[in-house]
């Protein structure tokens, strides 16, 4: 395998003419462009996860693992989270996530059964069954060596990772790590043409580096501070005070069924919860709309983050097209 940035610089360099092709006369920055592109990117990248962590099982089960952990992630079920959504507005708090379409019949979808998806402790959970982790900690540690090095320290009873295990990016102060060893990185090395730090490099940009500015600055503006406060007035108006901002509404929700423990629709008390944590929901949205919160945070959010994105757009639109080059490679591999 060929460990050059060639791959990335022919990228970035295509990056940079299809900015400079794409703006208009005045070089205004397009928003909705722009946030689309990173909408289809954050998808690219959640599904060359996913085929990366396939190919990577098969290439365990070619070795002799046929026992493999869970992957610890919510099911289809449960409440979506902010975090897990495609939208840079969404991820990072500018805009906040109301299901309108349910919000008058589940609110937020609060409840412990709602959030997670499944029964907590039920037979429903599909955490309930993990062959894995009845096997002995020696084999355990074995198929962490083997899947990935075991960099993340994973069959460690500290969790610390074996020294060696893994290879550094440092990037504008932020340091990645990626394994150097097992199934997972040879796959990966394969699926990134031996480049996978020349991709980590651009991807810092598109990630954590429009993170710290996104959700740091961001939530630290002063004219964001008023906008919040006119929501939290507005909902201590409706008798709901001392709520600094909307996630603490859905905090409040939660709460309810957990100070009467209470889970899901088949415990005792549960329906009365349910009306109450609709009211807190639509008191909620009827405020954000009345303190025009989200237009507001929005506004606030590009202005912040435009500059930024002006500043890397080679390297996030570089971001985009090696990750779809990427998944490419991976699912010809999977269908292979």
């Amino acid at each position: 395998m060929r460990r050059t940035n060639l791959t990335t610089a022919t990228v970035l360099c295509a990056a940079v003419l299809l900015g400079a092709c794409t703006s208009d006369e005045t070089n205004a920055f397009d928003r909705d462009r722009f946030n689309t592109m990173l909408e289809q990117g954050r998808v690219s990248e959640n599904d060359l996860t996913g085929v990366i962590e396939r190919l990577a099982k098969g290439c365990m089960e070619d070795r002799g693992f046929t026992v493999h952990p869970l992957k610890m992630e919510a099911p289809p079920t449960a409440t979506a989270v902010p975090a897990a959504n495609s939208n840079i507005e969404v991820v990072m708090r500018a805009r906040y996530m109301y299901q309108t379409d349910t919000l008058d019949e589940s609110g937020y979808g609060a409840s412990p059964f709602e959030d997670l998806g499944f029964t907590p402790g039920g037979s429903d959970s599909p955490f309930a069954d993990d062959p894995f982790s009845e096997l002995p900690d020696e084999e355990q540690l074995e198929y962490w060596l083997a899947y990935d090095g075991s960099y993340l320290g994973n069959g460690y009873p500290d969790a610390q990772p074996p020294e060696g295990s893994y290879e550094t990016v440092a990037v504008d102060g932020r340091e990645y790590q990626y394994p150097n060893s097992g199934c997972y990185a040879e796959i990966q090395d394969e699926v990134f043409e031996g480049d996978i730090h020349g991709y980590l490099t651009v991807a810092h940009w598109a990630t954590e580096g429009m993170g710290y500015v996104g959700y740091g600055e961001f939530h630290d503006h002063s004219d964001v501070a008023v906008a919040l406060d006119d929501w939290s007035v507005c909902m201590s108006d409706n008798g709901y005070p001392d709520l600094a901002d909307p996630t603490d509404a859905i905090q409040l929700a939660r709460d309810l069924y957990r100070d009467a423990d209470v889970f899901g629709p088949v415990d005792e008390g549960f329906e009365d919860l349910k009306q109450q944590e609709i009211v807190i929901a639509q008191t909620d949205y009827g405020c954000n709309v009345e303190a025009e919160l989200d237009e507001r945070q929005v506004e606030i959010f590009w202005s912040i983050l435009e500059p930024y994105v002006v500043e890397h757009e080679a390297e996030i639109y570089a971001w985009k097209d090696l990750t779809d080059q990427a998944l490419e490679r991976a699912q010809a591999m999977l269908a292979s």
